[in-house]
């Protein structure tokens, strides 16, 4: 059996003195570093909640820009395509202009090749005629 004595009131005076000098040596102290890493945590969660935000705004706004970028330069290639038909069609009419002059050219120098060769064959026509009537006839013509 437990005997309650005077012993038994400094045990309880011990064991307080003793819980109060751990609280002061140990348990606050513990408690405190405790309560500084739970602010750092809640910090740092807060901080990388905000950071995750701009994240996904700096994300949104790479993906606008590039968007715009993807659509000016659609853009301006169409305006490069729309340039150069014009270009094609410039140079295509002017090398059909000068194709027509040259064709021109090269029919008039033709007809007067043909109208030489014409008057060259009237000049000899009386001679050739003659030596084909007389292959033709097998006999001179007069």
């Amino acid at each position: 059996m437990v005997k309650i004595d005077n012993s038994l009131f400094f045990q309880i005076f011990n064991f307080l003195v003793l819980l109060w000098i751990l609280n002061l040596i140990l348990y606050k102290p513990i408690r405190r570093i405790l309560a500084e890493r739970k602010q750092r945590i809640e910090g740092y969660l807060k901080d990388i909640k905000e950071l995750g935000k701009q994240i996904d705004e700096e994300q949104e706004e790479i993906t606008r820009l590039s968007n715009e970028a993807r659509r000016m330069g659609f853009e301006e290639k169409e305006a490069l395509k729309q340039q150069a038909r014009k270009e094609e069609e410039r140079i295509l009419s002017e090398m059909s202009t000068q194709m027509e002059v040259r064709i021109g050219a090269m029919k008039e120098q033709i007809a007067g090749d043909v109208a030489e060769a014409r008057k060259a064959l009237k000049g000899q026509l009386d001679t050739f005629a003659r030596e084909l009537a007389v292959k033709i006839l097998g006999r001179q013509v007069g």
